[in-house]
């Protein structure tokens, strides 16, 4: 017996996703792409992963003079993680209600994991 051509790819039911890695930067793409991921994980159950990774290297600052002058390893990590923070913050928000994420947050070149945590 032939089966019609939509019924052979029916995909109702069937969970396509596990889990969803999410990449998320704080821009206008990465917010408007929030809204499909939880509607992605809503309906297949997956879990939920952000992921936002840091430049390694802190920027070279200049002032309005000719002499630059850059920031400590130190204190660009601490900015950083910081930012990452806020960044998953307003992510978990834009997801919504219902859905738990958890969050990657890589600082460095060498996939140095300073965190994974379960956001609110």
């Amino acid at each position: 017996m032939m089966e019609r051509e939509d019924e052979q790819f029916n995909l109702k039911g069937i969970s396509m996703f596990k889990h969803l890695l999410v990449p998320v930067d704080g821009s206008d793409v990465s917010k408007k792409s929030l809204k499909k991921v939880a509607a992605l994980a809503k309906s297949d159950g997956a879990a939920v992963t952000l992921v936002y990774v840091s430049d390694p290297l802190p920027p070279m600052v200049y002032s309005d003079s000719t002499m630059g002058y850059g920031i400590s390893q130190k204190e660009h990590a601490k900015v950083c993680e910081a930012y990452a923070k806020d960044v998953f913050k307003k992510a978990v928000t834009a997801l919504g209600a219902g859905i738990k994420a958890k969050s990657l947050h890589i600082a460095n070149s060498n996939f140095c994991v300073r965190s994974f945590t379960i956001c609110p």
